[in-house]
């Protein structure tokens, strides 16, 4: 790792004084008070406004007794550092990640007393974020105060994080919006090809779930040639997993299809078990909306037996046994699927299923209303399609009055 050059010194100084001077819980009046500083002047220096002069660093590190370390070299130490935990992260490398993790905790108040304390919130973040997401997203919170000082490798580092953070950040328009921020605000043209690509990831999550999708193809194939030059061959696969997703949203379904199948070869090839869940869920999905019933159910089955936990895979296949098979075999299917399901939105998916088995268009169509509703919630325009699509297809030859009205409802998705 070559010397990192710190742009502003003065500024990572008047920060750490901000840092300490809130942990103590002081205000900047409290303290010009005790010290006999101007007032204006201090919240100048604070956040680099004005320059920060030696002695007055020194005035303030000597009224709170702390020993900070300004040495160049501790900063890049920390730069380092923060970059291995990151690439340790996203090439899944556990034995590596338990390495740096450890160099980080023996070094961690060395680092919280120097011009490295701007990394520390960072690290703890990158080490926590599959272990303690609410430590995680506190961290995150805590280092976005340092963006402005972050060089462009770090500040897109902190961007991938808060990208995978999809669990801990609810909106995902606020995260979106924080990953263009970073876009807009820093260049990409030096960044590291595992902080490039997976950056470029998030982009293409962001976009397809604005339903950009054009765009979301672009940064995902982006995220593929920069993951290609490290050989990072899971998060490759990952990214080709998104692409089909995208495609499959764009109806193309037979070009989704073949990368699904050719992801998932390679994801038993290097035993990524996750990757082969998401391969079989996905096509048993595409084969129910295409209404391939046997080969849904064939996939189904096919990712219970890989151990994915999906709870759609069992509206899938009550669904599909109701087209395919008997009344009596479907009912006895989905009652018994019934018995253990937890999932508020599959357990209506198959009382839903059970109200066509059973001739009941009350039951449907209260649980239509609310399927809709969660739909609604979730923007989810391809599981609303089939929603309506299930329906139409029961009242076909039953109700025309209501098949109608469905469909008229049906013909404005499908305008949008």
């Amino acid at each position: 790792m070559k010397v990192i050059k710190i742009i502003n010194v003065d500024k990572i100084d008047a920060y750490f004084i901000r840092n300490i001077r809130k942990n103590r819980g002081d205000s900047g009046e409290k303290l010009c008070n005790e010290l006999g500083i101007n007032l204006t002047y201090f919240y100048y220096v604070e956040t680099g406004e004005k320059r920060l002069s030696e002695d007055f660093l020194n005035k303030i590190l000597s009224f709170y007794n702390v020993n900070y370390n300004k040495d160049i070299n501790i900063y890049n130490e920390a730069y380092d550092l923060t970059i291995k935990l990151y690439e340790s992260f996203v090439l899944k490398n556990n034995e590596l990640s338990a390495k740096y993790e450890k160099e980080f905790y023996k070094k961690e108040e060395l680092f919280a007393n120097s011009r490295g304390f701007i990394f520390n919130d960072l690290m703890i973040a990158i080490i926590n974020l599959l272990k303690d997401k609410t430590l995680a997203k506190m961290k995150l919170d805590e280092s976005k105060k340092y963006l402005s000082l972050y060089d462009a490798n770090i500040a897109y580092i902190y961007g991938v994080i808060y990208g995978f953070g999809k669990g801990i950040y609810k909106n995902l328009n606020d995260s979106g919006q924080m990953i263009y921020d970073i876009f807009e605000k820093f260049p990409m043209q030096r960044l590291l090809p595992c902080i490039k690509g997976m950056f470029y990831y998030q982009l293409g999550r962001v976009s397809y779930e604005e339903k950009r999708y054009v765009q979301a193809l672009k940064f995902y194939n982006e995220a593929i040639c920069s993951l290609q030059q490290i050989c990072c061959v899971e998060r490759i696969n990952q990214a080709n997993i998104e692409i089909a997703n995208t495609l499959q949203y764009m109806r193309l379904y037979n070009d989704a299809e073949h990368l699904y199948l050719k992801m998932l070869e390679g994801a038993y090839r290097y035993n990524y078990n996750k990757r082969i869940c998401m391969c079989l869920n996905n096509l048993a999905y595409l084969h129910l909306i295409q209404k391939k019933y046997d080969k849904c159910i064939e996939f189904v089955y096919k990712a219970k037996k890989a151990g994915s936990v999906q709870h759609d895979l069992n509206y899938y296949l009550a669904y599909c046994t109701y087209k395919t098979k008997s009344k009596e075999e479907a009912r006895s299917i989905v009652f018994k699927l019934l018995q253990d399901e937890d999932n508020r939105y599959t357990a209506r998916m198959m009382k839903m299923i059970q109200g066509f088995i059973n001739d009941n268009p009350r039951k449907i169509d209260k649980y239509f209303n609310l399927i809709k509703n969660d739909i609604i919630k979730l923007n989810d325009a391809l599981e609303l399609k089939l929603l309506y699509e299930m329906n139409i297809s029961y009242y076909m030859n039953k109700n025309d009055s209501k098949r109608i009205e469905l469909f008229k409802d049906y013909f404005l998705l499908e305008k949008l």
